[in-house]
């Protein structure tokens, strides 16, 4: 099984003006790659309480999936905020200290924030 962060990956989280309520637009070409993948499950860090939102928001573009706030059992994690455990904590470590390493895709950059998240022993 294949799961997907929503907001993101398939939800446009920076354009959307409510913060509980999914109203912005779908990630380019996500909506039509769903569709050709087919049976997936959609995992958001919103509340469970938002859950409905999300369902909702996928039905009205024609998508019906599950939709977990916890992470589900999956073959891979499409995430835009996940980086790749290599099975080196001296890779992870040098990565997490990268700047550009903890962005995701669609962000400015996080010069304040990953001053306050990077241990000064990294």
């Amino acid at each position: 099984m294949i799961c997907l962060d929503f907001d993101g990956v398939i939800h446009d989280y920076a354009a959307s003006s409510r913060a509980d309520i999914p109203d912005g637009p779908p990630i380019h070409g996500a909506i039509e790659a769903l569709k050709e993948i087919g049976e997936f499950i959609v995992w958001t860090s919103r509340p469970e309480s938002q859950a409905d939102g999300v369902r909702a928001w996928l039905m009205s573009r024609g998508l019906a999936a599950t939709v977990s706030a916890c992470k589900p059992t999956a073959l891979v994690y499409v995430d835009d905020r996940a980086l790749r455990f290599s099975g080196s904590w001296e890779e992870t470590k040098r990565a997490l200290a990268s700047p550009a390493m903890l962005r995701p895709w669609w962000s400015k950059p996080l010069r304040k924030f990953v001053r306050f998240v990077t241990p000064r022993r990294l």
